[in-house]
C-alpha cells in the first residue's frame, strides 16, 4: 500500500523495456505486453494523426523513491525511508525492505471474504470492483517466507525487494474469477466502487493498480562449472516456489489450504430409515438449508461401479474407487444370498404348511435366485461413498 497512489510508469520514446531480451523473462515480457497494460488516449480530430497508446512499464525496485503511499500508510512509507537511510549512520546495520504483493494462502486475509463466499456459495456471485482491469501484485505467504529465508541465508545485497509472484496478467477480474472457478460457482459480478462500503477491508486492496516485476532474488541459482553433480546442484539452487503462477493457477490447492487452516470440512449428512419414513422430504429440507447437493445411495453406488470399471479398462487396479466397489459388490452378494436363503426357507415352510392342511401346493420351484433380490447397502459403505 506504500505504492498504491504512484502514477503509472510510462515508456519514454527510445527507451527499451528492461528484460525484453532475457530468455527467462521472455514469457513475462510477452504477458506484460497485453492490451490491459496500455492506456487509451483521446482520439484526435478528423484528419489529425491519432496519438499512439501509452505503453505502461513495470516498476523496478530502483524506482522505490517514486512511490506514493495510500493516505493510511504514510507512516509505513516513512518507516521504510528511515530504515533505508539508517546504514548511512550505522554502517554495520543491514536493511532489507520487502515490498510484498497482496498475501494469500493458509487461511487468507484480504481475500478471506471471497474465499468464504465461494466456499459457502452464498452469494453465488463474487464481487469485482468496476471492470476489474486493474493489476494486483500477489504472493503466497509460503513464498514470502521462503524468499525472506533466502535473503538472510545467502546474504543478498539488494535493499529494496519486490516480493511478488509470477501470475500472468494479474488483473483483479482474473484473480476473482479464478477463486470462483476453483472453489465456488464460477460466477462473478461487477460492482461500482460507491456500492461497496469503505469499511470493507478488501476494497482498497483490490483497487490497487500496480505493474511490478518479480525480483531477481527469486531467480534460480546457477551450478558451478566444476560441480561434481551439476543437475543436483542446480536443483538445490532452484527457488522452491509454492505458487509461482499465483491464485490463477492454484485456486484448487488454495481451497484445500483454506479448509485446513480453518478446520472446514464438507457438510455430509446421511438420512436413513424404513420406506415412507420421510427421508426424501427431510433430505430436500436439509439440501435447501445447507446449500449442499442431495444424492441417492443408488446414485453413489452406481458411480463407484462406473469409476471402478473405467479404471480397470485403462489397465489400473481401480484405485480406492475400485477397492470400495469390490467391497460393496462382495457385501451385497453376501446379503442377497442370505436374504434369498431366508426367502427360500420361508417359501418351503409355507409349502409344507399348505400340504399339511391338504391344500394344493404350487408347482413353481421354491428356490429364490439371489440376483433378483433387492437389498439395502449397509450404512458403513454409505458413509464411505459420501
Amino acid at each position: 500500500m506504500t505504492w498504491v497512489n504512484t502514477p503509472p510508469k510510462e515508456k519514454k520514446e527510445g527507451e527499451e523495456e528492461e528484460g525484453a531480451g532475457d530468455e527467462e523473462g521472455g514469457e513475462e515480457a510477452a504477458e506484460e505486453s497485453e492490451p490491459e497494460t496500455e492506456q487509451d488516449v483521446p482520439e484526435g480530430e478528423e484528419g489529425e494523426e491519432k496519438p499512439a497508446k501509452k505503453k505502461i512499464l513495470p516498476f523496478k525496485e530502483s524506482d522505490h523513491h517514486q512511490r506514493v503511499a495510500h493516505a493510511s500508510f504514510f507512516n509505513m512509507k516513512n518507516l521504510e525511508t528511515l530504515a533505508l537511510s539508517a546504514p548511512k549512520t550505522q554502517p554495520l546495520l543491514k536493511v532489507h525492505i520487502l515490498c510484498a504483493g497482496i498475501r494469500y494462502g493458509l487461511g487468507e486475509a484480504v481475500f478471506y471474504d471471497h474465499f468464504k463466499n465461494a466456499w459457502l456459495q452464498a452469494p453465488s456471485e463474487l464481487p469485482i470492483i468496476g471492470e476489474g482491469k486493474n493489476l494486483i501484485p500477489t504472493i503466497h505467504i509460503c513464498d514470502l517466507a521462503r524468499v525472506t529465508k533466502r535473503i538472510v541465508a545467502e546474504k543478498v545485497q539488494k535493499e529494496y525487494i519486490f516480493a511478488v509472484d509470477r501470475t500472468p496478467r494479474p488483473t483483479q477480474k482474473r484473480l476473482i474469477q479464478a477463486i470462483s472457478n476453483g472453489i465456488g460457482t464460477g460466477k462473478t459480478r461487477e460492482m461500482e466502487p460507491d456500492d461497496i462500503a469503505d469499511s470493507i477491508i478488501w476494497k482498497d486492496f483490490l483497487s490497487i493498480n500496480l505493474k511490478m516485476k518479480t525480483s531477481d532474488v527469486f531467480k534460480d541459482g546457477e551450478a558451478a562449472e566444476d560441480a561434481e553433480d551439476p543437475e543436483a546442484e542446480a536443483a538445490a539452487l532452484k527457488f522452491p516456489w509454492h505458487c509461482e503462477k499465483g491464485i490463477f493457477a492454484n485456486a484448487k490447492q488454495l481451497n484445500v489450504e483454506f479448509n485446513e487452516a480453518r478446520g472446514l470440512n464438507p457438510v455430509k449428512l446421511c438420512v436413513t430409515g424404513p420406506p415412507a419414513a420421510g427421508k426424501t422430504y427431510y433430505a430436500e429440507k436439509i439440501e435447501k438449508y445447507y446449500n449442499i447437493p442431495r444424492v441417492h445411495v443408488k446414485e453413489l453406488t452406481d458411480q463407484a461401479f462406473v469409476m471402478a470399471a473405467a479404471e480397470e479398462e485403462e489397465g489400473g487396479d481401480g484405485g480406492d474407487a475400485g477397492a470400495l466397489a469390490a467391497d460393496i459388490k462382495a457385501r451385497v452378494g453376501e446379503l442377497r444370498e442370505a436374504k434369498a436363503a431366508d426367502m427360500t426357507a420361508a417359501i418351503e415352510a409355507e409349502r409344507e404348511a399348505m400340504e399339511a392342511r391338504g391344500e394344493k401346493v404350487p408347482e413353481d420351484p421354491a428356490e429364490v435366485d439371489p440376483a433378483t433380490v433387492s437389498v439395502r447397502i449397509p450404512d458403513e459403505f454409505v458413509y464411505k461413498l459420501l
